[in-house]
């Protein structure tokens, strides 16, 4: 089963990684650039955990950056159903 956590929750953690000193890439509406996001960052969107996080950085390592949000679904275990809920969270610039 998969874990998506309530807007509250990923607020939370958003403040919990600034808290712990991560200086959290953002647009101006709140989104996370997934070419720039450290690990600490990427977990704040819904649906990413520590081991997709790790997933993405590696993706981003060997294959660049992302050239639009929807190539995210090339990172393993990130479908379309976890897509559709994380995509109002993520950009690119």
């Amino acid at each position: 089963m998969i874990y998506f956590p309530t807007e509250e929750e990923a607020r939370e953690r958003k403040a919990s990684a600034e808290a712990a000193g991560a200086s959290v890439q953002e647009e101006s509406d709140g989104r996370i650039d997934i070419n720039t996001a450290d690990a600490a960052q990427l977990v704040t969107i819904p649906g990413i955990g520590e081991t997709r996080a790790a997933a993405i950085l590696a993706y981003r390592e060997k294959n660049g950056p992302f050239a639009k949000v929807e190539d995210i679904m090339q990172v393993s275990g990130i479908k379309s159903t976890l897509f559709e809920k994380m995509k109002d969270y993520i950009t690119i610039r």
